[in-house]
């Protein structure tokens, strides 16, 4: 057993290395330095031979190496190069979702565009659900575990959304379906959602039960996902909680929810 003035001088000693590394740490704070360009170059799509414009931009580090880094961002580098629409609609160049990789915390990058975008004719970009559609935007970027990086956006056809303006619900319906192909109409569309609407009733029921609460004890319900965005789970969803039903970030917060469900390990 140590003699108590031993242990003492021993726990004044590491008290003193403790609060000198806290002292090390509280000053090496971080000092910005050059601004980097992380689209540079002349060789489309690894550059931007129009000097083009990329914004709303989303980055994360990976978790397992924190020297990687992930981005993306609204990319227009292709906007001057045409591409087709369709035989009658003549040829116009859009937006796509830039990609933007550092393996040294930002000092050095390689960008170029996610792949499938329209003139993309790489069997990766050919092969990608998103290839055929006309442009992408609003990437949502997320670290999960592991290195784990989530890269989430839209990809959708202007087109498509001009024809669907003004139009009532169930011919909106009819030119999405038609558009990806579906033989399916509206009112099939609605009975095919019956099972799913009353599944889902019940697990409302069942949740606020669980909770011990009372429908009219909910304040707010907010609406996320994809799936919300369907006129059956809106009608449901007021049904259940008049007034009492808002939207928030029903795309951005899908990737934002794998990213926590990964680092929880869910």
């Amino acid at each position: 057993m140590l003699a108590p003035s031993l242990l003492v001088r021993r726990l004044a000693l590491a008290l003193a290395v403790a609060t000198a590394c806290a002292y090390s740490v509280s000053l090496t704070a971080q000092i910005p330095t050059r601004n980097v360009n992380m689209v540079a170059g002349l060789e489309w799509p690894g550059g931007d031979p129009f000097l083009q414009r990329q914004n709303e931009p989303s980055i994360a580090a990976s978790t397992r190496n924190p020297m990687h880094l992930l981005g993306g961002s609204n990319d227009y580098r292709s906007v001057d190069l045409p591409v087709a629409l369709s035989e009658s609609e003549g040829e116009i160049g859009d937006a796509w979702l830039g990609l933007y990789k550092s393996t040294d915390a930002g000092d050095r990058w390689s960008s170029t565009l996610l792949p499938g975008y329209p003139q993309d004719p790489s069997p990766q970009g050919q092969a990608s659900p998103i290839f055929g559609h006309h442009a992408a935007a609003d990437p949502v970027v997320r670290a999960g575990t592991n290195g784990l990086v989530y890269y989430a956006g839209l990809a959708f056809d202007r087109a498509a959304n001009e024809r669907l303006k003004g139009v009532d619900r169930a011919r909106s319906l009819r030119l999405i379906l038609d558009h990806a192909g579906a033989q399916v109409d509206a009112a099939q569309f609605d009975a095919m959602l019956v099972d799913a609407m009353q599944t889902l009733e019940q697990l409302i029921v069942t949740v606020v039960a669980a909770a011990g609460l009372r429908y009219s004890d909910i304040d707010v319900v907010i609406r996320t996902g994809g799936s919300s965005q369907i006129v059956a789970v809106k009608e449901l969803l007021e049904r259940c909680f008049p007034g009492k039903v808002t939207v928030h970030d029903p795309f951005t917060s899908v990737a934002g929810g794998l990213a926590i469900a990964s680092y929880y390990g869910y």
